[in-house]
């Protein structure tokens, strides 16, 4: 999974402060060494050397030692538990800085361990492959009714999961942990070494024990010795006393809390993610448009909601089979009561079973498309809600879903709670705002989300959804919740000097030739099934550049999970076993579908590689301990060969004529006549109004910073501009080349005619980049394609007829680092 801009920021910030604290520790150990009487705070020094937000409030250990205790704060949505694994590679190697690190994760509550368990445990997800190439395969994954030995932990990545209630000593459950048990006895000294006893009780004090004679050999007092790194998943639900002196009691080595919405006065706030930066990511979907339903019955409202789920559905299919992404739009209504009882209660309260039945028996839904999700029904165990063959679409709950519910299909939030409850709903307001596969798609419908409400009041109703963005760490975003009885978009039209290009701006497009008509360039119809995998040998196979050799990998494999190889925290004995299972070449196909759509094809490349690696020299029982890093190498590599081969297959293409890049009137891409915007309007960093838009006004809020200044500067060229575009939110004009993804330019130009002041004489196709991106592939692939754009612009332009609305077109990338000069040679060109 790739890290987004701010993940990378954030775990940017965890180093910057790692290599704050050894420095300072460095310089703390030599004032030591020269008895230099000198008050040295090494983590105050270290939190300010990385620019931590606010004043660094010391912590301690169980045994009054100084610790760093640190959070992120990340936004629902964010990818916490990401951040989490990928935070863990940076402390083993930049604090731990040793084979073997013993973690002791803390979630909240039961739905969110069993996902994160399931997660961590299951070597085909993602988190889980991540670890394992952290740690070289050695991964154990443990619950705190397993039992292990020093052996078993020996150059382990090992991870304990435990959950909140459960670490608060107050909890009967928990004072099990403290008692004696069989099974921890190796990390103790013998029951009969009095001085070695001692000598431990004296250096680690808080160990419960026999009196003053021996310590328990109980799991609470083998944490305490391995002082463990904690990881606290929503850690703003550890600041009770109770749970804050849990887990100092554990002797931790170091604290990183993942949250929300953490307290400033008790959290130590290293790095803040802010809502904007998910929504530039894509990683929600904004906005949210907010219902309230009048009349008598609710089942109006849930009429209503399910016109609108019809809606997205349709909307989905379409887009699908425009070749898109599966996506199945899911709704998750709240009521008042799920219990058992519910028949025989009160008939003023809406309850989970009379919701189900009007959706069945009414509306002709089937059973399997609505589910009761309760303490009491659990209608979604074992299902995946993101499988192609779910039928589910209606999920019904109170409360059940508050947390720990991750489903981006989610897309319609409804309030099924008469007018006077007392049922919050700002804790479910999180659970719609996912976006699917953390891209948007070219269905505005498809980015957005929904509330409807039964009879409620629209300035309390905006008022609970705004603490609810609150709540979910999103705070600066609770703007983008509207009531869709307020206006909120505005529609903008050409600028009145302009209007006379209406109907007349045209663009270029990759069209294919097919059965005697022309259409769109379509990656999966006409590319990716014409790269010819049986060209590819895998001779060259691991030897690419930056190869990293095969490690062994030792696993220990639950016996029935063939395919997921879940490693069994049940260990016994003291010897790490040795793999149980053979290198499964289909398990491995599986893999590999979304890059090999032909899985016999697939199969058959996996076999050249295996064959490469046999010929390199590795034996059969080192590739069996490396399947998952082949997954990630060949993925990888397979990835690198098929853009190449579609890269030579699209040339080839169109060196025949098969793909043509055409402008004409039947099918250009022709610039709309007016567009959606939101106030307040974009302004000229002076706060002047925009001048040379194509388009008056425009909206501020769909221009994130870079892309402002450059159309602020865009804005003051009307020298060389006669007026400029924002290609507007992946949803306006792209170009399809060789690659899956369509490049969405980010601006149009139309440079000024120098012979006539009011035409223009050119446009200019305009990307813009930062400039850390300067190397990286997407970039290469888009100068590639830019770059052959311009060529085949050359070869139709000398055939264009006469017609004024067909000008000439280039196509340009500029990095922001020196944007001002790069923009100012392009706009003096020369046409």
């Amino acid at each position: 999974m790739e890290l987004k801009e701010y993940q990378q920021n954030t775990l940017k910030k965890l180093k910057d402060y790692l290599e704050q604290l050894a420095l300072h520790t460095q310089k703390k150990l030599k004032l030591d060494e020269l008895e230099m009487d000198v008050a040295y705070d090494v983590f105050d020094f270290s939190w300010k050397g990385a620019h931590g937000l606010g004043t660094y409030k010391p912590r301690h250990n169980g045994v009054g030692e100084p610790i760093p205790h640190i959070c992120f704060k990340v936004p629902t949505g964010g990818g916490k538990t990401l951040l989490a694994v990928h935070a863990l590679d940076v402390l083993k190697t930049g604090y731990v800085q040793g084979q073997e690190m013993f973690v002791l994760w803390i979630v909240p509550s039961q739905t969110i361990y069993q996902q994160t368990l399931a997660a961590l445990r299951n070597r085909e997800h993602p988190y889980r492959q991540f670890l394992d190439l952290s740690s070289a395969g050695r991964t154990l994954i443990l619950e705190k009714t397993d039992r292990f030995t020093p052996a078993k932990l020996k150059a382990q990545l090992t991870i304990m999961l435990l959950m909140l209630p459960s670490a608060n000593r107050q909890n009967k459950d928990t004072l099990k942990m403290f008692q004696d048990a069989s099974g921890f006895e190796e990390f103790f000294p013998p029951e009969d070494a009095d001085l070695a006893n001692r000598e431990l009780l004296g250096r680690v004090p808080n160990l419960t024990s026999y009196g003053d004679t021996a310590p328990l050999t109980s799991l609470g007092n083998t944490l305490r010795l391995l002082q463990p790194v904690i990881l606290i998943d929503e850690g703003h639900k550890a600041y009770s006393e109770g749970a804050l002196k849990t887990i100092r009691d554990f002797n931790p080595r170091l604290v990183l809390e993942l949250s929300a919405t953490p307290d400033p006065t008790s959290s130590n706030i290293l790095h803040s993610v802010s809502g904007q930066e998910l929504n530039r990511e894509q990683m929600i979907k904004l906005d949210l448009h907010i219902r309230s339903i009048g009349g008598a019955d609710w089942r109006d409202t849930l009429l209503a909601t399910a016109d609108k789920l019809d809606q997205l559905q349709a909307k989905a299919e379409a887009y699908r089979a425009d070749g898109g992404k599966y996506i199945r739009p899911i709704c998750l209504i709240q009521v008042e009561r799920t219990g058992k009882d519910q028949d025989i209660e009160s008939a003023r309260f809406i309850h989970a079973n009379k919701v189900q039945s009007e959706l069945i028996s009414k509306l002709g839904l089937s059973p399997q498309a609505v589910k009761i999700k309760s303490s009491e029904n659990d209608g979604l165990k074992n299902i995946d809600l993101l499988a192609p063959d779910c039928p589910v679409r209606y999920i019904i709950t109170k409360q059940a879903l508050q947390e720990g519910w991750d489903c981006p299909f989610a897309y319609v939030l409804v309030i099924l709670t008469n007018p006077g409850s007392k049922t919050a709903i700002t804790q479910l307001v999180g659970r719609i705002l996912r976006q699917p596969y953390a891209r948007k798609t070219p269905v505005s419908e498809l980015n957005e989300s929904y509330i409807y409400c039964f009879r409620r009041k629209s300035s309390e109703l905006i008022n609970e959804v705004r603490k609810g963005f609150d709540d979910e760490g999103l705070g600066d975003l609770s703007h983008r919740a509207f009531m869709e009885d307020q206006p909120t978009l505005f529609e903008s039209f050409y600028r009145g000097e302009f209007r006379k290009f209406e109907g007349k701006i045209y663009l270029p497009r990759f069209l294919i030739e097919e059965a005697g008509h022309t259409r769109p360039l379509n990656y999966e119809m006409d590319i990716q099934s014409r790269v010819d995998w049986e060209q590819l040998d895998c001779l060259d196979f691991p030897m690419q550049p930056g190869y990293r050799p095969f490690e062994t990998y030792d696993f220990r494999v639950n016996a029935g999970a063939k395919g997921a190889q879940i490693i069994d925290s049940q260990l016994t004995g003291g010897q790490i076993e040795a793999a149980a299972t053979k290198f499964d070449p289909v398990f491995v196909c599986m893999q590999l579908t979304e890059i090999v759509p032909n899985p016999w094809m697939a199969y058959e490349l996996v076999q050249r590689a295996l064959k490469t690696l046999k010929n390199n020299g590795y034996t059969d029982e080192q590739i069996s301990q490396s399947e998952i890093q082949f997954i990630t190498e060949f993925r990888n590599y397979l990835i690198q060969r098929r853009d190449s081969l579609a890269e030579a297959a699209f040339r080839t293409m169109t060196a025949q004529g098969e793909i043509r890049f055409v402008l004409d009137v039947e099918h250009g891409y022709l610039l709309p006549n007016s567009i959606k915007i939101q106030k307040p309007q974009l302004v000229r960093h002076d706060n002047a109004p925009i001048q040379m838009s194509l388009f008056d006004p425009l909206g501020e809020k769909d221009f994130n910073g870079d892309e402002k200044d450059v159309a602020v500067y865009l804005d003051n060229q009307e020298k060389f501009l006669l007026w400029w575009d924002r290609n507007y939110a992946r949803l306006g004009y792209y170009v399809q080349g060789w690659h899956p993804n369509k490049i969405y330019p980010d601006f149009l130009l139309a440079r000024r005619a120098p012979t006539d002041p009011g035409e223009y004489s050119d446009l200019i196709v305009l990307e813009t980049k930062g400039n850390h991106l300067a190397k990286n592939t997407d970039t290469k692939y888009k100068e590639s394609v830019f770059t052959l754009c311009n060529e085949l612009a050359k070869e139709w332009e000398a055939i264009l007829p006469a017609n004024p609305n067909f000008k000439h077109v280039e196509f340009q990338l500029v990095f922001m680092d020196n944007y001002e000069t790069g923009l100012s040679k392009i706009l003096q060109k020369a046409t």
